[in-house]
């Protein structure tokens, strides 16, 4: 089929599927018409058979279009299952176990334990893997959180890509209450601590104030608990 463009809420969608073509008009009548959920059900029985075109489809959207950056609260692809949930509690405390043993403790194929996954990355589910390393053994031995007040909260978009060139910035938040930011910082030492605090960290512009929280002993680091149905 050639490619047709269709007209939604002000954005032109090239389309070069009929799928793709029932995914617009199913949004675009359902919308205004029909309680949200019921509109996402249309959607994934429409899709279930090529979730291809509607990744594509649906990423261009929530790229260009306010109503769909707004929905993406809402879960557009299939829910997560008991399978799935299965699978995420076992890997979630194990990264590193062979999908064999997952499929074994799941009483699944070991190909649809892959196949779980995968979808479960494509969805946005699992969104990243990856080794916890102890950072006092590599010679950061201070663990800090620091509230910052910003002179405005707007401010918070330019603040985090300076923040960002500070390596030893490893979480940051745009919080509610007394600071208007939280970010968690290691340091070599208190005197490492000092410099990137006054020598970096508040000469971020629109930065006011910092308050500095030294961590004294982590007691708790876990995995979110999975319920079940």
């Amino acid at each position: 089929m050639s490619p047709q463009k269709q007209w939604f809420m002000g954005q032109t969608i090239t389309c070069t599927q009929l799928t793709c073509t029932l995914i617009i008009k199913c949004i675009t009548i359902n919308i205004y018409e029909a309680p949200i959920h019921l509109t996402f059900n249309a959607l994934m029985k429409i899709t279930k058979k090529n979730r291809k075109i509607f990744t594509e489809i649906y990423s261009n959207l929530k790229k260009n279009c306010y109503i769909c950056k707004y929905l993406l609260k809402f879960d557009l692809m299939e829910k997560v299952d008991t399978l799935d949930k299965k699978i995420l509690e076992i890997i979630m405390n194990n990264a590193r176990i062979p999908s064999k043993d997952v499929a074994q403790v799941c009483g699944v194929s070991r190909a649809a334990v892959h196949q779980r996954i995968q979808r479960l990355i494509d969805d946005g589910v699992i969104i990243g893997s990856g080794y916890n390393v102890n950072p006092k053994l590599l010679g950061y031995s201070t663990c800090t959180f620091i509230g910052l007040t910003l002179e405005r909260g707007s401010m918070y978009r330019t603040v985090v890509p300076e923040l960002l060139k500070i390596k030893e910035v490893v979480e940051c938040h745009f919080t509610t209450g007394h600071y208007t930011m939280m970010i968690k910082v290691y340091a070599r030492d208190n005197e490492h601590l000092m410099s990137l605090v006054n020598d970096r960290i508040q000469h971020i512009e629109g930065v006011a104030a910092t308050e500095t929280l030294i961590s004294l002993e982590q007691s708790i680091s876990r995995t979110l608990p999975i319920y079940y149905e």
